[in-house]
């Protein structure tokens, strides 16, 4: 799902984390990043901890590599398919 202006934050070769791509999900709000910025994840590994409706969830890597931008800050609402970070693909790790 493309958003009007958020093309312009998700720089070439770089993949984006979403939650809930599909048109019945629902929108949340970010409880807590597990990792940080520059930080090396795996792919399917826990990055954050989200809320939608009452429950919590954790946001998965799709891909491994270092975690470059985060959009949404904990305590912000997002919408569902809303880039709320990204990861610059790779190899290996720190």
């Amino acid at each position: 799902m493309e958003q009007k202006g958020v093309a312009t934050r998700i720089k070439k070769g770089r993949r984006a984390v979403v939650w809930g791509e599909g048109s019945k999900a629902s929108p949340g709000t970010m409880v807590q990043w597990l990792k940080e910025r520059g930080g090396w994840v795996a792919i399917g590994e826990k990055i954050a901890i989200v809320r939608v409706s009452s429950d919590e969830f954790p946001l998965t890597a799709p891909v491994q590599g270092a975690l470059e931008d985060i959009f949404v800050t904990e305590g912000s609402p997002f919408q569902a398919g809303e880039p709320l970070a990204t990861i610059r693909p790779g190899r290996g790790g720190t």
